[in-house]
């Protein structure tokens, strides 16, 4: 049996069931659990349900989701805002996102603009141009994102974190990762050398780092254990174990160095 599309031009409202297409352009309403082949909203629309998708859920607009949301892309443009969970094969965004739950992705979230994860994160890749406020821990193989506040562990193969000019203090309550580079607005990258140009950036707390290789800026950290670190200006380490080779900046605040 073929599957009903559904397309609204104004005011519409999409009843619970099994659907193939779902277009809606204007103000629209879902009462009770979706499954549909596809959906894309343009404007404003409200779920209160739980929505499974087997294609693409594409949102220009608002967007209120009540329940947890299941898909393989979700694409969206504006404001969204999901109570529950989303799990997606990939998920972008561009202006702000609101998760109150899970996000789980089994390729990339990248997003531009404000986001806001109400528990945890779990990626393959994880790129985020703008803001990032997770709950919970956040953890991918690829992490490159500004002005992190993330209340449990930010673990990565490889991090990328950098500090806009004039940002507010972020926090991350504990970092493990391969590789991580912590950045202010300008860096110079010279063979077997990490240089930062001193900036106004803001600073980036957290309790402790564990990597093997540490490039640091403005990082205010209560330990850091590395194999090979360079601590560049502004930072201020109050324990720093390393087992290979360190570099630390004169305009650096390290309390404790230990070879371990």
């Amino acid at each position: 049996m073929s599957k009903i599309d559904i397309r609204t031009a104004g005011s519409g409202t999409v009843v619970a069931g099994d659907y193939g297409n779902i277009r809606t352009a204007g103000s629209c309403r879902v009462v009770g659990d979706i499954t549909c082949d596809s959906m894309h909203t343009a404007g404003s629309c409200h779920a209160d349900a739980s929505i499974k998708c087997a294609g693409e859920i594409k949102t220009a607009g608002s967007c209120h989701i009540s329940g947890n949301v299941e898909t393989v892309l979700m694409n969206t443009s504006g404001s969204c805002h999901v109570d529950g969970d989303l799990t997606a094969d990939s998920l972008r965004t561009a202006g702000s996102c609101h998760i109150g739950g899970n996000i789980n992705s089994k390729i990339e979230v990248r997003t531009a603009g404000s986001v806001h994860v109400g528990k945890s994160v779990h990626a393959e890749k994880l790129f985020c141009d703008g803001s990032l406020n997770v709950g919970g821990d956040c953890e991918a193989e690829e992490i490159r994102v500004c002005n992190p506040d993330v209340k449990g562990m930010l673990n990565g193969g490889s991090i990328e974190i950098t500090l806009n000019q004039n940002s507010r203090e972020c926090f991350v309550d504990s970092i493990g990762c391969g590789s991580i580079i912590v950045d202010v607005d300008i860096s110079i990258k010279g063979k077997g050398h990490f240089f930062f140009k001193k900036s106004t950036s803001g600073m980036l707390t957290t309790n402790l780092i564990e990597a093997d290789d540490a490039k640091l800026a403005h990082v205010r950290a209560n330990r850091v254990r590395c194999k090979t670190a360079v601590i560049a200006p502004g930072c201020e380490i109050a324990i720093l174990e390393y087992s290979d080779n360190v570099e630390i900046s004169e305009e650096a605040k390290v309390g404790e160095l230990v070879k371990i």
